[in-house]
């Protein structure tokens, strides 16, 4: 490994460890408690204590070294590595831009849809691919939590729809946009259960 070098697809800054680390962030996803995280918190930076003892690159604290549960920590800490945005490798090795150009409409998704989803994941690039060609998009969700509305704060509107839009509406043109609740911090709901169709639109 020590003569290969890695481009390293990474869709979150988060650091290993810490208030905003890894634990922290991934674990309720997971299903950990607060002991819990503070228990796998620990352990993480002990590891990480250790591995600068050998290699002094380790840095628990850098951006994106939480990402995937540690492994950005282990990708720049004992290999030849740079992190770059997930989103950005996939759009440019897809040439998705060149298939946006000529859409009526585009189409995205992801399992679930919350505050992490502006960290870089694949929603909000492609939103913002189809933004420069001024396409509509629909991102379809498994469920949508209520701290999605971080994606407001970044620059885009997103209004849900819970409820099946019909096949009927699709062949309509110009698609019509299915406003459900804009995203603000006065929704009473925390979860949508999915599917879910959302309306993005970066402003």
């Amino acid at each position: 490994l020590s003569g290969c070098t890695f481009r390293i697809a990474c869709d979150v800054t988060i650091p290993l460890c810490g208030e905003q680390g890894c634990s922290a962030v991934f674990g309720p996803q997971k299903g950990a408690d607060p002991e819990m995280i503070r228990q796998m918190d620990g352990w993480l930076e002990h590891f990480a204590a250790l591995s600068q003892e050998k290699y002094p690159a380790a840095d628990p604290l850098r951006p994106g070294t939480g990402a995937a549960g540690g492994l950005g920590f282990a990708f720049l800490g004992f290999t030849k590595a740079v992190l770059e945005s997930g989103v950005k490798i996939v759009l440019d090795e897809t040439k998705l831009e060149d298939y946006v150009r000529d859409a009526d409409l585009v189409i995205t998704g992801e399992g679930r849809l919350d505050g992490q989803t502006v960290m870089g994941k694949a929603p909000i690039g492609v939103a913002k691919t189809a933004k420069k060609y001024g396409k509509p998009v629909i991102g379809f969700s498994g469920c949508v939590t209520k701290d999605a509305v971080a994606c407001n704060r970044e620059g885009s509107e997103m209004c849900i729809r819970d409820r099946p839009i019909p096949a009927s509406a699709w062949q309509q043109r110009p698609v019509p946009a299915f406003m459900g609740s804009k995203f603000s911090e006065s929704l009473t709901a925390e979860v949508f259960e999915g599917p879910v169709a959302v309306i993005i639109r970066i402003g």
